[in-house]
């Protein structure tokens, strides 16, 4: 087999079946150990996920029918031409099929049903069960991406201690749960982890996270308060995108920045408090915020974005301070305590 395919297995023996989920990981490795001209082609199929159909979906070098319809997929949905989606795919199968005794990966040491999930070295790749509750076995550590995605049917999942981190959109579109008990040793959640999990009223998040990526809680309708980890500093944009049941979310102290449209579409937030060292509120923040009657800026926020209570219909007052020196990109004199109403100069900036 040719360079491309030797270099792709010694990755594979070396890193696991794990690196085919592990986008960003194995696209650097690819950049780093190879210096020709199918470089660009395997970057791009594994972006379009083709190298995880083949960890998930092909179950031997002579599985034609799997690769078959991992081809036709590249061929009819992203315009690939047949040979050179053949041949992408070739090289993958290659990698993971072509070991010899001797030439083992890193294997999984964990006990678990096999009919319910896919499991390899200490990663969840895919939940593919049926059971409305679920219970990860003890011993994985990380939820890959889009693990539980659109898995309609479970409303309970209970994660091990084991668990430290958590891909992107691991459990978007987990429209039927309701409950979800986290590790208290996660510290990292991927972007829209949770995002469209639209039974879901009440999270607790562990106090060791410190980052929360944009969009974690996109369209989770039924959410109704959140209490965040102390040691964040930044509510990510999207956070909380038409959360529209949401009334109460408790920002930590270190907060400095809510990002763009974070609290968009919380038709039911009446009142928020921000914590004293708030800087920066990104556009659109607060925006469809229905029933927001008041707000007060905190005394050493600077600048705000464009339109940031758009949409806020109800909101009567916005009390601002004289550290507020900028408003959409526009600078403005301001050397007092102002409480805006819709008649000033002012409320346009913000509100329209």
């Amino acid at each position: 087999m040719n360079e491309t395919a030797e270099t792709l297995k010694q990755i594979y023996l070396t890193y696991g079946e794990t690196i085919y989920v592990n986008k960003p990981q194995f696209k650097h490795l690819i950049q780093d150990k190879l210096n020709n001209s199918d470089v660009k082609m395997l970057l791009w199929a594994i972006e379009l996920g083709v190298a995880a159909a083949v960890g998930l979906q092909v179950k031997s070098a002579d599985d034609k029918d799997s690769i078959a319809q991992i081809q036709k997929h590249l061929v009819n949905e992203f315009m690939w031409q047949p040979d050179l989606a053949q041949k992408a795919i070739e090289c993958f199968v290659y990698a993971k099929f072509s070991l010899a005794k001797d030439e083992e990966p890193i294997v999984n040491i964990l006990n678990y049903n096999t009919r319910q999930f896919y499991i390899v070295n200490k990663v969840l790749i895919k939940y593919i069960g049926d059971d409305a509750k679920v219970k990860v076995p003890e011993g994985v550590t990380f939820i890959a991406e889009k693990a539980f995605y659109k898995c309609t049917n479970v409303t309970e999942i209970i994660l091990p201690d084991s668990i430290v981190s958590i891909g992107k959109f691991a459990f978007d579109f987990c429209s039927s749960l309701h409950k979800i008990e986290l590790s208290p040793n996660i510290t990292h959640i991927g972007t829209g982890a949770f995002s469209r999990c639209s039974s879901l009223k009440h999270i607790d998040l562990p106090e060791q996270i410190v980052v929360l990526a944009s969009g974690m809680f996109w369209g989770c309708s039924s959410l109704e308060n959140v209490i965040l980890p102390k040691g964040i500093f930044r509510i990510s944009d999207f956070m909380f995108y038409n959360c529209n049941n949401l009334v109460n979310v408790e920002i930590p102290p270190n907060a400095h920045e809510i990002g763009k449209e974070a609290f968009s579409g919380c038709h039911k937030l009446v009142f928020i408090e921000l914590p004293k060292g708030m800087l920066t509120i990104d556009e659109k923040a607060f925006n469809d915020c229905l029933t927001l009657e008041k707000f007060i800026l905190p005394e050493a926020v600077s600048s705000v974005g464009n339109n940031v209570f758009a949409g806020c219909y109800n909101l009567k007052t916005i009390i601002i301070h004289h550290s507020l020196k900028s408003i959409a990109g526009t600078d403005i004199l301001n050397n007092k305590i102002q409480v805006l109403t819709p008649d000033n100069k002012l409320w346009n900036l913000l509100v329209s």
